[in-house]
């Protein structure tokens, strides 16, 4: 839940263009969790990945 009420307060400050940015950018590590993020990359990027990992981990799923 918190890192839904993250990506909230970061789209909250952006206009539609960048609102549209960062719902590509989750949508694209959702997608594919096991990749590194690049250097300078929003921080909503890297704490998606984050949070992915942790709850498939948890699961005890995998990304095979």
């Amino acid at each position: 839940m918190m890192l839904y009420f993250t990506y909230d307060e970061f789209t909250d400050n952006a206009n539609g263009d960048e609102a549209r940015t960062y719902a590509n950018l989750v949508t694209n590590v959702l997608r594919n969790p096991h990749m590194e993020r690049p250097q300078g990359e929003s921080k909503i990027a890297e704490m998606t990945r984050q949070y992915v990992r942790f709850f498939v981990r948890l699961s005890g799923a995998s990304f095979n």
